[in-house]
């Protein structure tokens, strides 16, 4: 299982502050994890950019995904 959390809007290397702490549960507990650029997504609708720094899993997995709202 994987949990995906928006990446910070400044640093898309690291969460966004908000969700630092369950980022930091998720690893001790031994899950993966991924972050996504949420404004590209969003506002750009750039998917392929939005994910680019989430892994290839070589397998079918849950993923959570655990960040801002997003509309349907």
């Amino acid at each position: 299982m994987r949990f995906i959390f928006c990446a910070d809007y400044w640093n898309i290397r690291r969460p966004d502050p908000a969700y630092e702490a369950e980022v930091e549960a998720a690893q001790k507990l031994g899950y993966a994890s991924s972050l996504i650029d949420f404004e590209a997504l969003v506002e750009r609708r750039d998917v392929a950019r939005a994910l680019r720094a989430v892994e290839s899993a070589s397998t079918r997995e849950v993923a959570i995904y655990r960040g801002w709202m997003l509309k349907p």
